[in-house]
């Protein structure tokens, strides 16, 4: 009797443990079966605290058999970065993709065309998806559809509303405004400047975008035409010669060929420079780095032009990625309405069209959407070949102006005659 309970007993406690064992391997099935894609961007470094992780959450709230995994650098390192891991045969399953890499990566074959993927969804839902944003924003190339926007838009002027307030200035309309409001603002003896020129050799696609690109277009010029150099053009020069004296005089902070477009950016925050060319691409930065500032934005001062650069970051499949499926889904749920509109409210101009009309948007992004809608006259980053290499050409060559050792009109031929090299190749392989 006894024997038989113990065998019993035996016997419930094997199946005890056999039904435990069997959750385990159940558990440890489903585990294996949860996939991690993942994600290598800038964003997160400059978004305000706690952004990003809600949207992630929010993503794995939907897709609960998907695991986020962030992969991020600071934004100067990432192109070369990408490139390392695409040699590699390493690169994620989504990439962020700045719009100036847009043509090199293509080319590459680095990423991968969305159109399939599109194709496979509603045609309701695909044309919605397309037709969501402003042109400009677009991620087409050569007539098909490679990224989506996630942030971007145009430079213009950022400036400390209260010292302008406290000096009786307003911000100024014209080029030549921003030199006699220059003279006001500076203050070199208090280490207090006017603005700041980012023109470092560490991160020339900033310097193209916060300040060579909108002085060259507000003055007539432009990178390219006719797939030829034309920087070194009379625009070209002045706009170098703009520069170097602003410094000369005083008015910018000295040292403009050491800055990188973050340095710009603290300078603001620390109150040692009042205004500057800068991106609503990161307009957050400032809300994150100086919440407490009375920061606005305005138009790009002109000269013969309105001109300034379209800039942004865009979302993208690379060739290697491992969960193609899962990184649209991504994508999908990225660019959807709710989730674009918190991301927009934590610091990003609108490029959705329907969500630019907000009231609260129009009048936080006054100055940039009043630049958008008022010229067509913009460099859009990522239309011609091997911008990155053109940036380096460029900067190189101005930094031996601020040097002294060429001439705007000696370093920009150079740099142009270089520059025409690359375009030659490029447009000969098209």
């Amino acid at each position: 009797m006894y024997g038989g309970k113990q065998r019993s007993m035996g016997m419930l406690s094997f199946g005890i443990l056999l039904s435990f064992c069997l959750v385990l391997i159940s558990f440890g099935t489903a585990a294996a079966e949860k996939i991690t894609l993942t994600w290598y961007e800038w964003v997160s470094q400059e978004a305000k605290p706690g952004v990003m992780e809600h949207i992630i959450k929010g993503f794995e709230k939907k897709h609960p058999d998907i695991n986020v995994k962030q992969i991020t650098d600071p934004w100067p390192v990432t192109h070369d970065k990408i490139i390392t891991m695409w040699q590699a045969g390493r690169l994620p399953d989504v990439l962020a993709v700045n719009r100036n890499w847009l043509w090199e990566f293509v080319s590459l074959g680095l990423i991968e065309p969305l159109d399939p993927y599109l194709n496979q969804e509603s045609p309701e839902y695909a044309q919605e998806l397309q037709n969501k944003f402003f042109e400009a924003a677009r991620g087409t190339f050569r007539g098909k559809t490679y990224v989506f926007p996630l942030w971007g838009g145009v430079a213009g002027l950022v400036y400390n509303a209260d010292i302008f307030a406290k000096k009786g200035l307003l911000p100024p309309a014209t080029l030549e405004d921003f030199v006699e409001v220059s003279k006001k603002l500076a203050e070199p003896a208090r280490f207090r400047y006017a603005t700041v020129f980012c023109l470092s050799e560490k991160n020339v696609a900033g310097a193209n975008v916060c300040t060579i690109g909108p002085l060259l277009y507000s003055m007539g010029g432009q990178y390219v035409r006719n797939k030829k150099a034309v920087f070194n053009e009379e625009p070209g020069v002045k706009t170098v010669d703009f520069m170097v004296n602003m410094e000369k005089k005083g008015y910018t902070m000295p040292g403009s060929i050491t800055y990188t477009a973050a340095d710009m950016r603290d300078m603001v925050a620390g109150e040692k420079a009042a205004m500057v060319l800068d991106g609503a691409w990161c307009w957050a930065v400032y809300g994150a780095k100086a919440p407490e500032l009375n920061i606005k934005n305005a138009p790009v001062p002109m000269d013969e032009a309105i001109g300034t650069v379209y800039n942004g970051g865009n979302l993208g499949i690379p060739k290697q990625s491992k969960h193609k499926s899962e990184a649209w889904e991504f994508i999908k749920y990225m660019t959807s309405d709710d989730t674009i509109y918190y991301w927009y409210k934590s610091g990003y101009m609108p490029l959705a069209k329907k969500i630019a009309d907000f009231p609260e948007f129009k009048s936080e992004y006054e100055g940039f959407f009043e630049t958008f809608g008022s010229t067509n006259n913009f460099f859009q980053t990522g239309s011609i070949p091997q911008e990155i290499q053109m940036n380096r050409i460029v900067v190189s060559a101005i930094h031996k102006v601020f040097l002294g050792e060429e001439s705007a009109k000696e370093a920009l031929d150079a740099a142009a005659a270089k520059y025409n090299e690359v375009l030659e190749k490029a447009y000969g392989e098209e």
